[in-house]
């Protein structure tokens, strides 16, 4: 990563460039969103820098000098999918199209990752590949990253920037490895961009991107998106269904807010870096308890059969000055399995001839197979026999039957409990009960099939419900 040199102020306070570009004796590139001072650098005289990827490189206001607390380490967590290894999750460079693709602006591709059902990637290499003619020595490329949360879709956030580097002439094509990003994590579509610069066009010399396609790995679009002066325009090639080369490694990730099922298992991963010394440990954290501790690389812990509810968990680093830093939280919600922490029974039928098999599997054998006509306002009924058995035929006496398996018979309702009575308003409609039946609370769903009852507000037994697209079904509850 590199910054311009700055010295003094002008009139409006705005810093005036004083020096060339200088190299930064650190990179340190973080998830976004992130506002840390990531690195420092010496430079006679007060300096300051252009915003980095992450915030402002302003740790340093003399030669040599630093502060342990503006040094501290800086530390990301992130969960990462059972079992899930580092791997390629984008590829396009096995077909070549005979043809190359020259931009004076910024220019690039938006990629579709192979990380199954995950919304992103952990990225820890990116390779791709360039063909520069007529070289004269002096010709650099960069490298960004960005989200696709602009206006239609365009480019946006930068996520990763790897700053001006070298490269070489290359007539035929070359592969250029940016080696260790660091902690990158990108969406699951996000767009990766070139600029080239010293590239002088008056004088033959070019430089642009390799076209290949379709991606073996990963998805694309026909398209690319160029850089204009204050807006990004999507361009395409003509007669030409191809994207840029690259491969790109990494480990896909859930999100926080993620919900499992109960026994969850998953993997906490921290990535970790200080500017002026090693990471001695990293520490995690389920709340304030501490569940785990790593002092190599990866950092990483992993738990398994993680009970029903909801986790905040953090990570810490520690350098080898004693300055520590906190990741952002991870939130993990676990729900307890169907059947109040049971695994859900599988039900299996067969129509022959009017009439219907149902059979279970033989370890849900003492159970009992209920049958209602209907979700809305079910009323179950135990199909007799079945407690003895787990596979027995069934006479449907109605269009639709709906089955489901319990551990006893479930008590009916109480003919005294009181009755809900709706009225219909303007934008809604009003649930009541008699003001006589003291102690309930009115709880809502919008499915009978997976339902999440939850407290309805109410007053004086009654309760306003707004007009809504979906279902809704509600019943009394007494705590």
């Amino acid at each position: 990563m590199s910054a311009r040199v700055y010295q003094g102020t002008d009139g409006s306070g705005k810093p005036v460039q004083v020096g060339a570009t200088i190299e930064l004796l650190t990179d340190l590139p973080l998830p976004d969103p992130a506002d840390h001072r990531v690195g420092y650098f010496a430079y006679n005289g007060n300096i300051f820098a252009d915003p980095g990827p992450v915030g402002w490189l302003d740790d340093l206001s003399g030669t040599g000098g630093y502060s342990k607390q503006n040094n501290a380490p800086a530390v990301g967590l992130f969960l990462t999918i059972p079992g899930a290894e580092s791997r390629t999750v984008y590829h396009n460079g096995t077909t070549p199209i005979q043809k190359n693709l020259y931009e004076s602006s910024e220019f690039g591709d938006q990629v579709i990752l192979d990380s199954k059902s995950s919304p992103g990637a952990l990225l820890d290499s990116f390779i791709f590949q360039y063909v520069g003619k007529n070289f004269s020595g002096d010709e650099a490329a960069q490298i960004r990253f960005y989200k696709n949360d602009g206006l239609l879709g365009k480019p946006g956030t930068l996520v990763f920037d790897s700053g001006s580097f070298d490269i070489p002439a290359a007539p035929n094509g070359a592969t250029v490895d940016l080696g260790d990003l660091g902690a990158v994590v990108v969406p699951n579509s996000f767009t990766w961009t070139i600029s080239f610069t010293g590239v002088d066009a008056a004088m033959g010399e070019t430089a642009g991107l390799s076209l290949y396609g379709p991606p073996e790995m990963g998805g694309g679009f026909a398209d690319y998106w160029a850089r204009t002066a204050n807006d990004w325009a999507l361009k395409s090639v003509p007669g030409v269904d191809a994207n840029f080369a690259c491969l790109i490694n990494g480990t896909p990730i859930l999100p926080s807010g993620t919900t499992m099922t109960e026994p969850a298992a998953f993997t906490l991963e921290a990535i970790a870096t200080d500017s002026d010394g090693p990471i001695m440990r990293v520490d995690f954290y389920s709340g304030t308890s501490l569940i785990g501790s790593a002092s190599t690389s990866p950092y990483r812990t992993q738990l398994k059969a993680v009970a029903a509810g909801s986790y905040s968990f953090t990570a810490k680093a520690f350098d080898d000055q004693g300055a520590d830093a906190a990741s952002v939280p991870v939130q993990v919600t676990v729900k307890a399995p169907p059947g109040g922490g049971d695994e859900e029974a599988v039900l299996s039928f067969i129509w022959v001839g009017g009439k219907l098999t149902v059979s279970w599997d033989v370890k849900y054998k003492g159970q009992i197979l209920q049958t209602s006509a209907t979700l809305s306002n079910p009323v179950w009924k135990d199909v007799a026999g079945s407690s003895e058995t787990t596979s027995l035929v069934v006479s449907p006496d109605s269009d639709a039957l709906y089955f489901r398996l319990v551990k006893g018979t479930v008590t009916p309702p109480d003919p005294a409990a009181p009755r809900l009575a709706l009225a219909t308003l303007a934008n809604g409609f009003s649930i009541s009960w008699p003001a006589s039946s003291t102690g309930y609370r009115l709880e809502g769903t919008e499915s009978l099939l997976d339902p999440r009852w939850e407290t309805v507000s109410s007053a004086n037994n009654t309760a306003v419900v707004p007009n809504a697209s979906a279902s809704r079904f509600f019943r009394l509850s007494k705590p």
